[in-house]
């Protein structure tokens, strides 16, 4: 499995997700084809209850974690199509 996007080419390699962490990164992606709210979308994938951050002890874990660079893209995204966050100039 693996994570890409096409606007940017970011290509994660998410093959080694198993269980809940796969089925967290399949609802995420569910949440970006559904356009969610990007504030709804951060309360998701970086509350406590997120396993990245349930799994880590620090911010070094957390920021090496695979699972963190899709959600932060994700999130990014949302932020962009809805007008949020301004898309880096090209």
């Amino acid at each position: 499995m693996r994570y890409h996007n096409p606007d940017s080419g970011l290509r994660i390699d998410l093959s080694d997700l198993r269980g809940e962490r796969k089925r967290f990164y399949q609802v995420a992606t569910e949440k970006l084809n559904a356009n969610v709210a990007w504030l709804e979308f951060e309360e998701f994938a970086f509350s406590f209850d997120s396993p990245v951050f349930r799994a880590s002890r620090s911010r070094r874990e957390v920021l090496s974690d695979p699972l963190y660079l899709p959600l932060k893209d994700i999130w990014l995204r949302l932020g962009s199509m809805q007008g949020l966050v301004s898309s880096p100039v090209r």
